[in-house]
């Protein structure tokens, strides 16, 4: 991982294990149903049935609840800013949206698609504010 996630990751350091544990799972749970809010909503507006359903099937899903609540892996960092983009992208936030999707620098290969298909598909916006997003992480790093 890049040094930015060590950085934020030693926030956690500072506190015991248990609680450095317990602290990592709420916000891993905070940022999962975020992100599956975020995107609901814009899949579904106004209709609140479908929007629960979705919530509560991707609450039950084993492999959120084993390898992000359990193991601690940083997928619900992936899907709060996808979907995080996802709802900015549709207010029309496009630079903001960008700068949501900067976030998965954290992971290169999350963005060997995302990328390119910015560009292919015209959204420079976006793409600007990812890279001024991604800039800043670098900074940040060094």
């Amino acid at each position: 991982y890049p040094p930015f996630v060590a950085k934020f990751f030693s926030l956690f350091a500072r506190l015991s294990l248990e609680k450095a544990y317990f602290l990592w799972m709420g916000t891993s749970f905070a940022l999962y149903t975020a992100g599956i809010t975020a995107t609901a909503k814009v899949a579904f507006p106004r209709e609140p049935l479908k929007n629960s359903l979705i919530f509560c099937f991707s609450l039950s899903f084993p492999v959120f609840l084993y390898y992000n609540l359990v193991v601690g892996q940083l997928a619900s960092v992936a899907v709060f800013s996808v979907g995080l983009a996802i709802y900015l992208e549709r207010r029309s936030m496009l630079f903001v949206s960008g700068l949501a999707l900067s976030i998965l620098t954290y992971k290169p290969t999350l963005l060997l698609l995302i990328i390119p298909m910015l560009l292919v598909t015209r959204r420079l916006k976006t793409f600007l504010g990812f890279m001024a997003g991604a800039g800043f992480m670098i900074l940040a790093s060094a």
